[in-house]
């Protein structure tokens, strides 16, 4: 196998495994703090596995998974109505990275909103969910989510890019745990089909 169809294979069974640990994890203990850091990689992965598909250099773009969605959008125009706009990552942080932000609650209107404001959130924060703080010392890793649903804006923007990269074997070995961890019924089956089609 050459490097670019391992790098492809490597990545895109990664964004899956993160994506099944979101599932699982949310199905269980839907507070958990290590949700925002798998959903975070789970773009993170899935975005880059699009590249390497797409031929799309990204070596110089490290974690910026932003610079990444810049890449893509001129392969697939459509990302850039999926993924957070500038405006919509400036509003999240001054809600939820305030310096006085700890112990506040905030009122969020409707899902729809949260689920934007969730996104923004995930792609600026990927290496600092891997710490817990950003480079001006803000911690980012107390959010919690208090859901069980899955963030629809994530799981649009994370099937456009898996769309480019999926194989049969990919979707049933994703199939594979998925059922493995909830069993096999005509209802899962259903939901497993909606969820990578939303």
């Amino acid at each position: 196998m050459d490097e670019n169809k391992y790098a492809i294979q490597t990545l895109s069974e990664m964004a899956d495994d993160f994506l099944f640990s979101i599932i699982a994890v949310k199905r269980n203990d839907f507070t958990n703090n290590s949700l925002a850091f798998l959903h975070a990689h789970a773009l993170e992965l899935s975005a880059k596995s699009a590249c390497y598909k797409l031929g799309i250099d990204i070596k110089k773009n490290g974690h910026n998974i932003m610079s990444i969605y810049s890449l893509l959008e001129l392969h697939v125009p459509q990302i850039k109505s999926l993924r957070p706009t500038s405006q919509e990552l400036d509003e999240y942080k001054k809600t939820w990275l305030r310096g006085d932000s700890s112990n506040t609650s905030f009122d969020i209107k409707n899902p729809d909103e949260l689920y934007r404001m969730e996104l923004s959130y995930f792609i600026d924060n990927t290496m600092n969910l891997k710490y817990g703080i950003t480079k001006e010392n803000i911690q980012v890793s107390l959010f919690e989510m208090s859901y069980a649903e899955i963030n629809s804006h994530f799981m649009r923007l994370f099937n456009t890019c898996r769309n480019i990269y999926v194989t049969t074997e990919l979707n049933e070995r994703l199939k594979k745990k998925f059922f493995g961890a909830v069993g096999e019924t005509k209802e899962v089956n259903e939901l497993f089909d909606k969820l990578l089609n939303l």
